[in-house]
């Protein structure tokens, strides 16, 4: 889906909808009337807004290309978000060597050390639990 986060995530929410698998890949930084997108301060907002569209055991795959977040801190901050009980980390995807940025394509190191995601294009895997147990019919 194209258009802007908040729109579409209201209007899905409004429908009802639940999806077995979500992929959030926002821009970094993005803003409009409706809300604003911050990658390196407000992920985990966006992964809160997102959740409850997701069905009981479906997974959220969620992208932050922050090129100055560290990704021990994104880490961390994904970690808070499953302390509900409601996410659990299922798995950081690597992004592959031959992927634009990688190789005799580098001139310099990150801005921030992406350490323990292999990219500063860090790709976590979430399992959603929900408080209804509700799934996608």
């Amino acid at each position: 889906m194209v258009g802007d986060f908040w729109k579409q995530i209201a209007r899905l929410k409004r429908e009802a909808q639940l999806f077995d698998c979500v992929f959030i890949d926002p821009p970094f930084f993005a803003t409009s009337k409706n809300g604003t997108v911050d990658l390196e301060t407000q992920s985990h907002s966006l992964i809160n807004k997102v959740r409850p569209l997701i069905s009981q055991d479906g997974y959220l795959v969620a992208v932050n290309n922050a090129l100055y977040l560290a990704g021990s801190e994104y880490l961390k901050r994904l970690e808070a978000l499953c302390e509900s009980g409601y996410l659990t980390i299922e798995a950081l995807i690597p992004v592959p060597e031959d992927i634009t940025g990688y190789l005799c394509t580098r001139r310099a190191s990150a801005p921030a050390d992406p350490a323990p995601f292999n990219h500063p294009t860090k790709i976590a895997i979430l399992r959603v639990q929900r408080k209804d147990g509700r799934k996608d019919q």
